[in-house]
């Protein structure tokens, strides 16, 4: 029974790279729902570092769900059709129909990563994910690459492509995205209607695309999302994320952009705090609210500092809720990384084994 997981104690397990294949066909044919998708309210979490390259991540090439990944006696023929052509389908996607299959359970990455992801799509939302509605996706770090190659409307990012009301937290984007048009971000090409929250969150690959893109959130047609300290830091159009609309609630709070990009906002996004941009990395900032640092203070112990005092002092007094927040950790002569396992719970750090 696919369908365990109703709380954390009993979730679904992701052992090897066919469970992962399975928990996506079984999005992809179950679930028909934009306000209740897949796995709503189940547990997922993944047990080890998986590779898509890798024999070791697999168990036989057998799926035990039937679906749009098809299943097999070897490990080397699932691997051939994961890793070529199409690639992995993304988990809760619409690529081959009209129906908008979706995920909306928690995924927890348990801190593993998962490495030579591949996607090669022309249609449909993709990313790891597809279509995430509702979903808490935590504590995962992604690698490879994403690449969709037809026409435009449609999401593309690092963990999803697309999102509704979802809350990634941290989350580490490495997966290179290349995309000819439509919504590309880190972590999650575009969010609608009711806005995701973005915590801890970082991006490290590369963005390529006619599109609209951005390092964490491609485009927010919500006006409500939530971007809290996060770090960009490759090439991307945007840093962070952009909308174009008046009457924004978006909020971009303790936030770092050390790539290559036009700027580091962009439209009216009205809340910014305590963010910072690298000294001659962007264009513009997009916003006279933004900080510009050289390399030299970026890279400095009192730039952590700093960076870490906004989020012990509840944003310098400010009382915004800055529990579970990750801890910044200095590198001599390097920029600042976040702790994912090192978090604020509102009087002390504390840091899960």
């Amino acid at each position: 029974n696919v369908l365990t997981g109703d709380t954390e104690d009993d979730a679904y397990q992701i052992n090897c790279i066919e469970d992962l294949c399975a928990l996506s066909n079984y999005c992809n044919t179950y679930a028909n729902i934009w306000n209740n998708g897949t796995f709503n309210g189940k547990y997922i979490v993944l047990t080890k570092n998986l590779d898509f390259e890798s024999d070791l991540s697999y168990i036989n090439g057998q799926i035990i769900t039937e679906g749009n990944i098809p299943s097999f006696n070897s490990i080397e023929e699932l691997k051939e059709i994961l890793t070529t052509g199409e690639g992995f389908c993304p988990i809760g996607t619409n690529i081959y129909e009209e129906s908008n299959y979706t995920f909306g359970g928690h995924f927890d990455g348990k801190y593993y990563t998962i490495s030579n992801l591949y996607v090669n799509y022309e249609k449909g939302n993709i990313g790891l994910f597809g279509t995430c509605v509702g979903a808490d996706i935590k504590n995962i770090t992604v690698m490879g690459k994403v690449i969709s190659s037809g026409s435009s409307n449609r999401g593309l990012g690092g963990i999803t492509g697309s999102s509704r009301g979802c809350t990634f937290t941290n989350c580490v984007n490495k997966v290179n995205l290349t995309i000819s048009g439509g919504w590309i971000g880190g972590i999650s090409g575009n969010e609608y209607t009711e806005g995701s929250k973005f915590i801890n969150c970082a991006n490290y690959g590369e963005i390529i695309g006619e599109g609209f893109n951005a390092g964490i959130l491609g485009w927010d047609w919500s006006m409500k999302s939530k971007v809290y300290n996060c770090i960009n830091a490759n090439k991307a159009s945007i840093g962070i994320t952009r909308n174009i609309y008046t009457n924004d609630t978006i909020e971009v709070f303790n936030v770092i952009n050390i790539g290559e990009c036009d700027s580091v906002v962009a439209g009216n996004i009205n809340k910014i705090k305590n963010c910072f941009n690298l000294e001659g990395s962007v264009s513009s900032l997009g916003n006279t609210a933004i900080i510009e640092y050289d390399e030299q203070k970026m890279k400095s112990e009192e730039f952590v500092n700093t960076l870490n005092t906004y989020i012990e002092t509840g944003g310098n007094g400010e009382n915004i809720d800055t529990t579970g927040w990750a801890k910044w950790i200095y590198h001599e002569n390097d920029y600042p990384t976040l702790d994912g396992k090192t978090t604020w719970d509102g009087t002390k750090w504390i840091t899960v084994e």
